[in-house]
């Protein structure tokens, strides 16, 4: 790949495939199709790798910063094993963190008052039965109608429903209030009239067709021991993991790994510093060939510049900002694997006559691959696919999104009267209030503040409560201190605040969700794949599956596409 002009094909340079987006979905397959020796260039519009994925460190209140998560602040582990496993992988085991022991482990509010969620209750699922019924959160008839539910007959069909439908003819009207409408769809910020069961807990439609019973279901699994424990593979696992250092070590590693592997002639390292990239290093190998040079200026180092040898393949160019060094590019040699841009966007796609791929750039250029990987979200993934997926783009289009956002907040300890006792507070839409829920970060993960502090996160927005989102941050922040000093007690002052937006970002999965899926993949030409969180999965585990489902696939067509040129070439 070269500036204005489009890469070409020849049997010793294969084109690359491309990745749209350098999310957790777009790191990942780069990584699966890196080990598999397939070239590919990774674009990302932004001037960050990640995506969503952002941790952000605050100093100066203590002996360790604290540290903020502006999304997803932990992922699944036994029950999608996939991130989990590629951080085994990665070779983040040192860094991983369980969450803290707590009871209860979460609380649910019941006519302003917090009552904590019954023990044994896995989400909607009673499997204590005993404290099921001596707990307040639900009357007594709703109580009864939800031990009923062994009674109830399973349904036979295989077609979709909301997750309201599901929980009433299971449990009942008032588990859909105290227990779906908070425990379900607050994790998708999503109403549970309209939120798709089959795309987001899909298990409990398999526990009903195959025990006929959610409640007996859970029971004979957990009598059987085939429910999976805390030890897995000698490795400690509660339901929810992160890492020391927040979920941006996961990115982080990936990142580190894809630039410069072991085909390639030289290795790529930045060194961060405050203002972003300082210094560039050329890490010798064995199998190097160039050197790096610095030319000199009145301000410093400006450019870089590879000496060029008889042997000498790749160039490596600094794109110049006013402080000097700022991006990093690898034009694409015989033998380099991966090639990551950033601030480049795909304005457009078409195919030429050869059957290949012409993604055109948001910087002018174009470029050729082979497949195309999009991990995007729906409306730009729709505008890219509309002249070579049309009826996929127009499916892209009908996918729904909602917007939320996060108030963090950190206190000193001892002006928090509360005891924190658990991992946080989730809010039924029936309680009228202006957030969905908090987190008591500090109680359900340590190194996440300074010593004698508190951090607290709060959540607004989404499908509960989206007039939230027309507030500026100082009435963000003033009406989430006000709902804490009701709750918890709260009166002083944070000494750390922020407030973090996601503006048309979080999918919704309605209920039809797979089979529009189903007719998006079906209407994408060969070569050209979707993946991510609008699509498969929102959590981090399901972005990760995602990506290695969609690199195996692009490798398996690559063979299959080699085997028949080599067919027709004999």
């Amino acid at each position: 790949m070269s500036d204005n002009r489009t890469s070409h094909s020849t049997s010793q340079s294969p084109l690359p495939v491309a990745i749209i987006g350098g999310g957790i979905t777009g790191l990942t397959a780069a990584w699966e199709l890196q080990k598999a020796g397939v070239p590919y260039v990774l674009l990302e519009k932004s001037e960050r790798l990640g995506g969503k994925i952002q941790t952000e460190r605050f100093d100066g209140f203590g002996d360790v910063p604290f540290i903020v998560e502006r999304a997803g602040d932990a992922f699944l582990a036994a029950q999608k094993p996939w991130a989990m496993e590629l951080a085994y992988e990665l070779g983040l085991d040192d860094q991983i963190l369980t969450t803290n022991p707590a009871q209860p482990a979460v609380h649910i509010l019941k006519d302003g008052v917090l009552v904590p969620v019954p023990a044994g209750l896995q989400l909607i699922i009673p499997t204590n039965r005993d404290t099921f019924l001596a707990s307040p959160l639900m009357s007594e008839d709703g109580k009864a109608r939800v031990l009923a539910e062994e009674v109830i007959d399973p349904y036979a069909g295989n077609d979709d429903e909301s997750v309201a439908d599901f929980v009433r003819r299971r449990l009942g009207d008032e588990a859909v209030e105290m227990l779906a409408e908070p425990l379900l769809s607050g994790i998708y910020s999503a109403h549970p009239e309209e939120q798709s069961l089959l795309a987001t807990f899909p298990r409990y439609r398999q526990l009903e067709q195959t025990y006929g019973s959610l409640i007996g279901g859970v029971r004979k699994i957990m009598e059987a021991g085939r429910s999976r424990g805390v030890e897995e593979k000698g490795r400690n696992l509660t339901t929810f993991m992160t890492f020391v250092g927040g979920t941006e070590t996961l990115t982080k590693a990936l990142a580190a790994r894809l630039i410069g592997t072991e085909r390639s002639i030289g290795n790529m390292r930045l060194a961060e510093t405050e203002q972003g990239i300082g210094k560039v290093r050329l890490a010798e190998t064995e199998r190097s060939i160039g050197n790096m040079r610095l030319a000199e200026t009145e301000q410093g180092i400006g450019k870089v510049r590879l000496a060029e040898t008889e042997q000498g393949i790749g160039k490596v160019r600094l794109a110049e900002t006013e402080q000097g060094i700022g991006k990093v590019r690898l034009a694409e040699t015989e033998r380099s694997i991966g090639n990551m841009r950033l601030g480049v966007a795909v304005d457009g796609l078409a195919r030429d006559e050869a059957g290949d791929y012409v993604l055109r750039l948001s910087n002018g250029e174009s470029m050729r691959a082979s497949q195309v990987l999009v991990t995007t979200p729906a409306a730009p993934a729709a505008h890219m696919l509309q002249s070579v997926a049309p009826s996929s783009a127009t499916q892209l289009q009908k996918l729904r999104v909602v917007s939320t956002g996060v108030v963090f907040l950190g206190y000193r300890r001892a002006d928090v009267v509360h005891p924190l006792n658990g991992f946080g507070v989730v809010i039924p839409r029936r309680e009228q209030r202006s957030l969905n829920a908090t987190t008591w970060m500090t109680t359900k993960f340590n190194h996440r503040a300074p010593a004698e502090h508190v951090l607290i996160r709060v959540f607004f927005g989404g499908a509960r409560t989206p007039e939230m989102m027309d507030k500026n941050d100082d009435e963000v922040l003033a009406t989430a201190r006000a709902e804490l000093r009701e709750l918890i007690g709260l009166e002083a002052a944070p000494v750390l605040h922020r407030v973090y937006r996601w503006i048309n970002a979080q999918p919704q999965y309605d209920v039809g969700h797979l089979e529009r899926m189903q007719h998006i993949h079906q209407g994408l030409p060969a070569g050209i794949h979707i993946a991510g969180s609008p699509y498969g999965g929102v959590g981090i585990p399901d972005c990760v599956r995602q990506a290695q489902e969609a690199a195996r696939k692009i490798v398996a067509n690559l063979h299959q596409n080699d085997a028949i040129r080599r067919t027709l070439a004999s």
